[in-house]
């Protein structure tokens, strides 16, 4: 879908019709917080998928269902969202309602993409995933969140299509071979080298012991030359089964007091890879990522990388400091000590990349009656 009114405008043109970036952050933070505490009240109310088989339910069908839920629940809030606000929002990409759950459920797929909110000289352009780590939502574990990536217009790579022609399947990419690092290790650590190399610059760049180095990756056997290259070189293991999100913005921060030196890589999600490239791109951290096929022959699933490298700004063409990614907490993001949606207090936290925080970002605890007052 084009834009031609933008197309003439340069780069420099285009960041003067962006709003204040801290306008766009104050805007989006009660937005998501709000859409965090209806998915935890949403999830609540149906209860867990353990708690669907103790009643003697599928547990496996309540849960594909209660993600479908959730996610339009909150696509649908995002979409309301976007009227309400002073500026025109460019959806990129969106998880919400996508077409594979939509086909496993015989339902039609709802995604948002394209203009949303009101006509105006001034737009940004979003990378959207309404319920990151549905699974731990649904299941009421660690790593659910709303989640938005933000840009000036045309600042966010569009999602790349698997085109038939090529053997694809004609829907977006899901797969990013990914690198996240952080600034102290930019030109020095990259997709070019192998896991094992980057690991042995980043401890020549940091003085450390390869025990103080974790690296996070999706623990699938794909990436099961990252998992060698750990082992190999003595690094931290740290591998998750899912929701490479929060862990890949954690390693685009330096270490923290603790002295250890976090690292994402392997390969992961697509919009998870360029969530964590917006807020690389203010931080001036290391995120760099290759589009990964994914084939199936004989019943197996083959993942493919490509060769070329794209580097932060090729996944974040637009300006350092008027990218940011927003998230609200739905359930605990241990990467960042934040709690989950707290009914009980009536509290709900959110993070946002801000370069005037000295760490880089900023968390508040929103109070839930106050989100609902209007």
């Amino acid at each position: 879908m084009g834009r031609p009114h933008l197309e003439m405008l340069s780069r420099r043109e285009l960041s003067l019709l962006f709003p204040q970036v801290e306008v766009v952050r104050s805007s989006w933070e009660p937005m998501v917080a709000g859409i965090a505490v209806e998915a935890r009240m949403q999830a609540a109310e149906y209860g867990t998928p353990k708690m669907a088989a103790e009643r003697g339910e599928d547990s496996k069908l309540f849960k594909d269902h209660l993600i479908w839920t959730l996610d339009g629940s909150a696509a649908d809030r995002l979409e309301r969202g976007f009227g309400l606000v002073d500026w025109r929002t460019y959806v990129e990409s969106c998880e919400g309602h996508k077409e594979k759950k939509a086909a496993k459920l015989g339902r039609e797929p709802k995604m948002l993409r394209g203009y949303y909110g009101n006509p105006s000289r001034l737009e940004i352009d979003v990378d959207l995933d309404p319920i990151e780590g549905t699974d731990a939502t649904a299941d009421n574990v660690p790593g659910g969140m709303v989640f938005g990536a933000i840009s000036t217009a045309r600042g966010i790579i569009s999602t790349p299509i698997d085109h038939k022609a090529l053997g694809g399947n004609g829907e977006d990419v899901d797969y990013m071979d990914k690198l996240n690092a952080p600034r102290r290790l930019v030109g020095k650590v990259s997709l070019d080298q192998d896991p094992y190399e980057n690991l042995r610059a980043a401890k020549a760049e940091y003085g450390i012991d390869p025990s103080q180095i974790v690296v996070t990756y999706l623990n699938r056997p794909r990436n099961q030359h990252v998992i060698d290259a750990v082992e190999r070189f003595g690094a931290r293991h740290n591998p998750i089964k899912a929701g490479d999100l929060a862990p890949g913005l954690r390693a685009s921060l330096e270490p923290g007091e603790d002295g250890v030196l976090h690292l994402l890589m392997g390969s992961g999600g697509w919009q998870e890879g360029v969530g964590v490239a917006a807020a690389a791109k203010s931080w001036g951290g290391v995120a760099e990522g290759r589009i990964v096929r994914l084939r199936q022959e004989n019943g197996q699933d083959f993942y493919i990388p490509d060769n070329k490298i794209l580097r932060i700004d090729d996944l974040i063409p637009g300006d350092a400091d008027q990218s940011m990614a927003i998230f609200a907490a739905i359930t605990d993001i241990p990467e960042f000590g934040m709690r989950g949606v707290d009914m009980q207090n009536g509290r709900v936290m959110t993070f946002a990349a801000d370069q005037n925080e000295r760490r880089g970002f900023r968390i508040i605890t929103h109070d839930i009656q106050s989100l609902f007052a209007a």
